[in-house]
This record gives C-alpha cells, structure tokens and sequence, in this order.
C-alpha cells in the first residue's frame, strides 16, 4: 500500500504528538514517584491528570494512525465498537479530572479543607461519566459499506439514523467532550479565584484559618499557586479545545464545505492537532510550577 503525501504528513504529526505527550508525561509520574506526599491533593490531581492524558494520547493517536494507514475495518463489528468507542475516553476523563480539579479548588477555598473523601468521590463520578460516554458510543457504532466504494467497510456512528439525527449527535458530543466540561471549568476557577482573592483581602494572619490537621493542610497565601496551576491549565484547555469545537459545529452545519474546500479539510486537520496538543502541554506546565514555585512552597504543594 503507497501513502498519499498528505497521509504520510497525518501519520507523521500523529505520531510526534503521541510520542513527544507520552515522554512528557512520564517524565511527570516518575517526578511525583519521587516526591510524593500522602495525602496531597494537587500530587493526587496531577497524577491522575497525566493518567488520564497518557490514556488520551494513547487511544486517539493511535486509532488515527490505524485510520491512515488502512483502506477498509478489517477488526469486524465488536473491533469496531470497543475500539472506537474508547478512542475518545482518555481525552473525556482528562477533561473531568480538570472539572473536579477546579471544583476542589473553591471547595478549599470556601470551606478551608478538602476531606479525601470528597475527592474520592469526585474522581470517581469522572470515571463513571466516561463509563457512559464510551457505553453510549459503543451502542451507536457499528460497521457500515462505504457510501461511495461499495467494497469498503467502515466504523461509523451514522448509518442507522437520519440527517437531523446525525447532527444531534455531532452537536451531543462536542458538547458532551469539550463546551459543558469548558464551561464548569470557567464557572469554578472563576469563582474559586474571586472567593480566594476577597477572603484573603478581609482577612489577617491567613495562616491560622485553617485547621493543621484537614487533608488539604493549605491556608489562603499557598491557595494562590494552586489557583494560579490551575488556571493555567485551563487556559491552556480553552486555547487547544475552543477552536477545535467551534470549527466542528461549523462543519457540522456546513457538511458540503468540507468535501468541496480542501482549505477547511487543513484548518480541520490543524485544529484537530492543537487539541491533542493540550495532553503535551499540561506536563510542562507541572514542570514549569515546580521550577519557578517549588522552592517558595511548604513541602506538601507542587
């Protein structure tokens, strides 16, 4: 089989991103290996943070690779559903962990702790939400004949329900993966980082607020640089997912333009390539906390 230049270049950019987020967050885990501390809440998020962008970069980059480099499904019905109704849970769990990451942090900020079971809880619900998204996924996808070369199959969640169906899908899972996520993300650290900032501003000798023996063991000052990681990995979230979704809506709602312009199938690849980008990027920007925040810390945060 001859690799079209264009395929040779997806295949190549998939590859680079999946390697270069797997060596990034390995290098993280085996940082907190050696440094970790019972009990701490941001080690906690972190690490199941990198978990869940190995897991992404895992799953998604390597169907995408398998899509270039075959013609036809060749895996039958049950490859087709549990391999691509899990290719997308990586990035589902990691954008929940984010959400819970954020919801603890106002849960610190306003009740001046953060019992583990609580996070517990929390994490958990993140792991049964993507148990349904990828059950709810593996109900609709099933192999179809391509529409156009009757020899080929293909693994499709289309096929068995109309145009206005379709749509209501597409629209479902941007929504579902990337703006309702978004958008918990934006409520909480908005409001964690209001709470923190007018508490702080009220109140004297911050570091007698909080109780010495509470899980989270943190007081107002340290909540800063917790806030501040947090809000840049949601940043970070905003700047590689928001294009990407406002793009698929588009297509979505335009779905001629795709094939007739071969200019939106690059801005579509482009796109697509900055939000798997983020699983790279929130690694190095652990780094980049600990380097620059490290030293001014107590030996329980980042």
């Amino acid at each position: 089989m001859e690799f079209s230049q264009s395929t040779k270049k997806n295949i190549i950019c998939d590859s680079v991103i999946l390697y270069t987020g797997i060596f990034t967050n390995l290098g993280v885990l085996i940082h907190l290996h050696k440094t970790w501390i019972s009990r701490n809440r941001v080690q906690v998020y972190v690490l199941v943070l990198c978990v869940a962008d190995c897991l992404g970069l895992i799953l998604r980059q390597c169907v995408e690779v398998g899509l270039h480099t075959t013609e036809t499904w060749n895996t039958g019905e049950i490859g087709c559903k549990i391999i691509m109704s899990i290719s997308m849970a990586g990035t589902f769990l990691a954008h929940l962990v984010l959400v819970t990451f954020n919801i603890d942090n106002l849960v610190v900020v306003t009740y001046k702790q953060s019992p583990s079971p609580v996070r517990l809880c929390q994490l958990a619900c993140a792991v049964l939400m993507t148990a349904l998204f990828i059950g709810v996924k593996m109900h609709l996808y099933h192999i179809e004949i391509h529409p156009i070369y009757a020899t080929l199959r293909q693994c499709t969640p289309f096929g068995r329900i109309s145009v206005d169906q379709e749509l209501i899908y597409g629209v479902v899972d941007v929504v579902a993966v990337v703006l309702f996520p978004g958008l918990l993300i934006a409520v909480c650290g908005a409001l964690a980082f209001i709470h923190r900032r007018n508490v702080y501003s009220t109140e004297k000798g911050v570091r007698q607020q909080y109780d010495d023996n509470d899980d989270a063991k943190r007081d107002l000052w340290d909540m800063k640089y917790d806030i501040l990681y947090t809000t840049t990995l949601d940043c970070l979230f905003t700047v590689c997912w928001l294009p990407y979704s406002i793009m698929k809506m588009f297509l979505l709602t335009h779905t001629g333009l795709f094939h007739e312009r071969n200019h939106y199938l690059k801005i579509w690849d482009a796109l697509t390539y900055l939000s798997m980008v983020n699983h790279c990027f929130n690694p190095l920007v652990y780094g980049l906390f600990f380097i620059v925040y490290g030293r001014k810390k107590t030996p329980v945060h980042i």
